[in-house]
């Protein structure tokens, strides 16, 4: 008889970064890193509250030891402040770790950039590939890297280029491959889409986005072509926490003490299984603005080979799952092949 693993969680995370956005988890081999957007809440100043990108390590997703900072805001020489979004991917092809993320450009505006930088292990030290200037406008970048050797960069408001990471640059023109819902839908066209990434999963692309038009929420589209045509998944949103006014449109309960749950990627986790990470918010009220505490939260994806469908649930309360104790390959099977940088296993 196969031996039986326990995995036990809770949302969000308590014992791990104190104020963190837009989490994102790779995991190598046996062992779980963790990036997101940093700010210094006791900064004496707006500059000096982005200090860089920060990594932490855990064995257990739910316990986490700082591993330092990986870049820091003044070796980005086209930006002062606003750091997000970082993402960490391993590169099958070129063997190596390649961090993606988000800046405000120091031209006055409020314009983002996004930046790149490269290592050879996934605790670095990361050389920065653009010191001097970002690769493009726009926020929220994230890197996907096909099995036909072509790697490309998605980006807020579903734009996605073809990009080259040797030279940092972009090869194609951006093209907008998907666009937002109608008024009052979870993905309203004049709210925020953004928190874009992807994976080719049984070779179908699977774009996933959140939005902040009933709080914060994670859906997806998939596609047959890395450039679309995407058909929206019907069962949209699959993970996320609608605020007070909009509970009832998801079905979520009174009591649900998130108002916002999302920015979600996808990770493999303990048993297998791809699972999908974010940001939520918990606060008791008005008087309490919602982006004091962030804290990253989690949960499993469940996946229906037959139909191609991802399902989850946002959790709140302490909960655990048992699973065979086998290979981390042999426990991904079920899932089939599933491409884009979640990790190495050794």
């Amino acid at each position: 008889m196969t031996p039986q693993a326990t995995f036990q969680w809770s949302n969000p995370v308590v014992d791990g970064p104190g104020w963190i956005r837009d989490a994102y988890i790779l995991r190598v081999g046996d062992r779980y890193y963790l990036t997101g957007t940093s700010k210094r809440t006791d900064a004496p100043d707006e500059a000096s509250a982005w200090p860089g990108f920060y990594l932490w390590s855990s064995d257990d997703l739910q316990h986490w030891k700082e591993e330092g900072l990986q870049i820091g805001l003044e070796q980005i020489r086209w930006s002062d402040r606003h750091l997000w979004a970082p993402e960490i991917r391993w590169h099958p092809r070129k063997q190596r770790f390649y961090l993606c993320f988000n800046a405000r450009q120091r031209e006055g505006t409020q314009r983002m950039g996004a930046g790149l930088a490269v290592a050879e292990t996934v605790t670095g030290p990361y050389t920065l590939l653009t010191p001097d200037a970002p690769i493009t406008d726009n926020n929220d970048a994230s890197l996907f890297f096909d099995d036909d050797g072509r790697d490309y960069l998605a980006q807020t408001k579903f734009n996605l280029a073809e990009i080259d990471l040797d030279q940092a640059q972009l090869i194609s023109s951006k093209q907008k491959v998907l666009l937002g819902g109608a008024a009052g839908a979870w993905d309203d066209a004049e709210k925020i889409n953004e928190g874009s990434t992807m994976l080719k999963v049984n070779g179908t692309y699977y774009y996933f986005w959140s939005c902040n038009s009933w709080g914060y929420f994670v859906g997806y589209a998939t596609a047959d072509h890395v450039w679309g045509p995407y058909r929206k998944h019907v069962g949209n949103p699959i993970w996320g926490a609608a605020r007070p006014e909009w509970r009832a449109a998801p079905g979520q309960s009174a009591d649900l003490p998130f108002t916002e749950v999302g920015h979600g990627t996808p990770f493999f986790g303990p048993d297998g299984r791809l699972w999908i990470t974010g940001h939520g918010h918990v606060y008791s009220g008005p008087a309490e603005h919602p982006y004091n505490s962030p804290r990253v939260c989690m949960d499993p994806m469940d996946f229906d080979p037959a139909t191609g469908v991802f399902s989850s649930r946002l959790t709140w309360t302490p909960q655990e799952i048992r699973f065979s104790v086998e290979s981390l390959e042999a426990r991904r099977e079920p899932l089939g092949s599933v491409v884009n940088g979640l990790g190495r296993t050794a």
